[in-house]
């Protein structure tokens, strides 16, 4: 073996001729020692891994006890996305205690799955597996009322099932819930009645429970940044809501129901700043004043709205750069939060707590802005 390495400069006519042939024989020596020991031992290896991942393919298997998804493979592109869709609903009936269950199986199978692979034992199974990983795709929660499943990302099994879809379940090996449903994805901060009516008809019930509960917790993380009351107010009616559900206090009709009222009370929230006149950021503080229902009582609406708008210039002309992490900037945002209260006339058994919520809710202003 001869080769010219091809590096040519001022002063060389050409590239410099390197022989291999005198290492040959040591080259072929330790390919010879790879190939009787260590394939040996990488064929036990995947041996004993086939075992473990014929015992969490009948883990996977056995949750899917009273649903044939066998039919799967033999029906046509239409059926398949109506199957697929069915075994979502199914793994959904089980509330959360059933999918996590199958979210963490599918996860070891998977592990399992690349560490046997290519044994004939993996192969054999490989459009199951990728049968299962697109019932999951669906399931898996990115954020569940402000509680995210920790120790699993997006990219945590990518390269355990390269190669798992060679014929794949869908272009790009994942279902997205919206075209299981047969519904196109709405903008999340507008749930509109129409879009409710189409959600209310869909026949896989869990499905609808599933995609309208997601789209909640979305338009709740992203008021959060706006909006501190009105996130915590819907965060918590969703949580109270989706804990009955789980503890089948409630059928899957029953809590469709409840996130349907849920999302009609956000259609009403986004109207009440046009009604009081305010804008977004103005809404936000004239909430934290009215969440307790004796400040409007005693001030009413008209007075409360006039206070969030001076409130929030009140904010701006102390935000300072990096005020929030500045406790003597934090201390003076306070106390000038509070003494318009005070001026206002806001009652004073109310005014701790609210200062302390306007403040936390101009925290959230200034990292967003």
């Amino acid at each position: 073996a001869i080769a010219r390495v091809n590096r040519v400069y001022p002063g060389k006519e050409g590239g410099l001729i390197v022989a291999y042939l005198p290492i040959q024989t040591q080259l072929t020596e330790a390919l010879r020692d790879y190939t009787e020991n260590d394939q040996e031992l990488a064929g036990r290896l995947q041996d004993e891994a086939a075992v473990v991942m014929k015992e969490k393919y009948d883990v996977v298997q056995a949750l899917f006890h009273g649903f044939n998804y066998q039919r799967f493979f033999t029906g046509g592109p239409t059926d398949k996305l109506t199957i697929l869709s069915q075994a979502v609903d199914f793994i959904l009936a089980g509330r959360d205690e059933l999918r996590n269950r199958y979210l963490d199986a599918v996860s070891a199978l998977s592990r399992a799955y690349a560490l046997a692979t290519p044994h004939a034992d993996a192969l054999a199974i490989r459009d199951e597996v990728a049968f299962f990983q697109a019932v999951k795709g669906p399931l898996v929660k990115t954020q569940t009322s402000g509680v995210t499943r920790t120790g699993r990302t997006t990219q945590e099994l990518d390269w355990a099932v390269q190669g798992i879809v060679d014929r794949a379940v869908a272009p790009d090996g994942m279902v997205d819930l919206f075209e299981l449903a047969g519904l196109e994805a709405p903008n999340i901060s507008i749930l509109s009645d129409e879009f409710l009516v189409e959600v209310v008809a869909l026949d896989r019930k869990n499905v609808a429970v599933e995609l309208l509960r997601r789209l909640i917790e979305n338009e709740i993380r992203a008021r959060r940044r706006t909006n501190l009351v009105q996130s915590g107010s819907f965060a918590e009616k969703l949580s109270a809501a989706v804990d009955r559900y789980n503890k089948q206090a409630v059928t899957a009709m029953q809590i469709l129901n409840e996130l349907i009222a849920i999302a009609k009370e956000m259609q009403a929230a986004n109207q009440r700043g046009d009604e009081l006149g305010l804008s977004t950021e103005e809404l936000a503080f004239y909430d934290a004043l009215a969440q307790n229902q004796s400040a409007v009582d005693v001030m009413g609406d008209e007075s409360l709205a006039f206070l969030a708008r001076e409130l929030l210039q009140t904010v701006r002309r102390n935000a300072t750069i990096d005020w929030s992490v500045q406790e003597s900037a934090r201390a003076k945002m306070r106390i000038a939060v509070k003494r318009l209260l005070r001026q206002k006339g806001y009652p004073p058994d109310l005014q701790e707590a609210a200062t302390k919520t306007v403040v936390q809710q101009a925290e959230w202003l200034a990292r967003d802005g």
